[in-house]
């Protein structure tokens, strides 16, 4: 009877140190997620997952598969998190972006519904809902979502610009600029934000502001290509056609699109017209 009694004590040691073991690979996979080493952090947490089934683990060995695109393997591993967690809201919220990967709209809205129904004042899946909304071009409803995101998280950056995108396609342009604006001024070093409120000031045509949002686009983000061609429309309708000509040349030379170069070539031809008349129009005043 002792002896099984210092046995049960040597086995209850030893499991104690393999969950201490478990959890040491955990720290030093979360350690090389943080340097994007997602591949060496699949590997320490499928060495912690053989040793202890936690839900944590699984969790992160989904997301590094998330980042490696290995979206069935991800998809996997966050099911298996929340079978050992049912309440696990992150989970659900990273099943649901997982399920937008895949192309199944239905199960990814069930994920989101699901991570906020677990936790309300969760932002993300809000935001990803909000996401899958626009995506199925269910407008109202993504306002919606991005504006409890922005109520539970202030400072959501992210969620302002995708408002600012809903309001674009809502054609509520001023809307638009301002969610920009609040994006930008929340992350001033946001390109795509700069270009969007330039698309936006083109619509409003408030011409001068826009040349100044697609200038800050491109400085920010070289391959937004473009923020050339609609900085060369800015110009265009300010009647500077000299500066709109040099700018859909600079987006001749970025895109290989043939449509595209078909069209910048018109919109240059056109412009070269108009100085060709400006010019003959000023001979003749005089």
């Amino acid at each position: 009877m002792k002896k099984l009694f210092l046995l049960a004590i040597v086995f209850a040691a030893f499991g104690f140190v393999r969950a201490q073991d478990a959890d040491e690979l955990y720290k030093k996979a979360k350690g090389e997620m943080v340097n994007s080493n997602y591949e060496d952090a699949v590997k320490l947490l499928t060495q912690a997952i053989d040793i202890k089934k936690d839900a944590s683990y699984y969790y992160e060995r989904g997301t590094s598969y998330y980042f490696l695109k290995e979206y069935d393997k991800s998809k996997s591993d966050f099911s298996s998190a929340i079978e050992l967690k049912p309440e696990y809201a992150e989970a659900y919220n990273r099943r649901g972006k997982i399920n937008i990967e895949l192309n199944d709209h239905e199960a990814a809205m069930r994920d989101f519904n699901k991570a906020i129904g677990q936790k309300k004042d969760y932002a993300d899946p809000h935001y990803n809902r909000g996401l899958l909304n626009y995506m199925d071009k269910k407008y109202d409803d993504a306002v919606t979502d991005y504006a409890e995101a922005i109520k539970i998280r202030p400072n959501f950056s992210e969620a302002y610009y995708n408002r600012g995108l809903v309001y674009f396609e809502l054609e509520k342009y001023s809307e638009a600029v301002e969610d920009y604006s609040k994006s930008i001024e929340l992350k001033p070093e946001f390109g795509k934000a700069f270009f969007n409120r330039g698309n936006a000031n083109l619509r409003l045509k408030n011409y001068e502001s826009a040349v100044n949002d697609f200038t800050q686009a491109i400085q920010l983000d070289t391959e937004i290509i473009l923020a050339y061609s609609n900085r060369g429309q800015a110009y265009y309708n300010l009647e500077d056609y000299k500066e709109a000509i040099d700018d859909w040349n600079a987006a001749l030379k970025q895109t290989k699109d043939k449509d595209m170069n078909a069209k910048l070539m018109t919109f240059i031809k056109d412009a070269e017209n108009k100085m060709k008349d400006a010019k003959s129009n000023k001979k003749d005043s005089k």
